[in-house]
């Protein structure tokens, strides 16, 4: 089943996320909207901890 722009924007809707990353998660979930919101949410844990880390780091390294 190909993915819609109407499922690609009810997802925008819930998540936020920007286009092609709604289209990435509803390809891999197979057109599922509640397991392309997981994959979202998951998605954007590790980048915000990514974030952080760098932000520790960068912090770090200033006080030497």
């Amino acid at each position: 089943m190909a993915v819609t722009i109407a499922d690609i924007q009810k997802l925008r809707k819930l998540t936020g996320a920007g286009m092609s990353d709604c289209k990435k998660a509803l390809e891999e979930s197979n057109n599922d909207i509640d397991a392309a919101v997981e994959l979202i949410r998951a998605k954007g844990k590790a980048v915000a901890a990514r974030v952080v880390y760098c932000a520790r780091l960068f912090l770090a390294l200033r006080q030497l």
